[in-house]
């Protein structure tokens, strides 16, 4: 059994829910940190999905304040498995201004 620490996924989110980290075929994923950054000028809520991107699948909500301000970012330290189909998605109130880092181990 092989397994790797490792940015799962880096990227802006969008406006609308879509797929931010799934495991591969095969393997299992282990999220232990999501950090969230607003870099835009107004309040943005944050919403994290779990297998499904209605409100029966949200996960978390949180709301970060405009970039230079205290809590325009936000840290989530603890487990979370999938295996393969699961997923995470996620949106914010604006496209492209929350940059989202995901990580943790993926085993095979």
């Amino acid at each position: 059994m092989a397994d790797a620490y490792k940015i799962l996924y880096v990227n802006q989110l969008p406006a609308a829910a879509a797929n931010l980290y799934a495991p591969a075929s095969l393997k299992a994923g282990i999220i232990k940190n999501i950090t969230a950054v607003n870099l835009g000028a107004n309040t943005e809520t944050v919403t994290l999905y779990v297998n499904g991107v209605s409100a029966a699948f949200q996960w978390a909500s949180f709301v970060l304040s405009p970039t230079g301000q205290d809590g325009a970012s936000a840290e989530w330290d603890s487990t979370l498995s999938l295996t393969n189909p699961d997923f995470i998605a996620g949106k914010s109130t604006d496209a492209t201004v929350v940059t989202v880092v995901i990580s943790g181990d993926e085993v095979s």
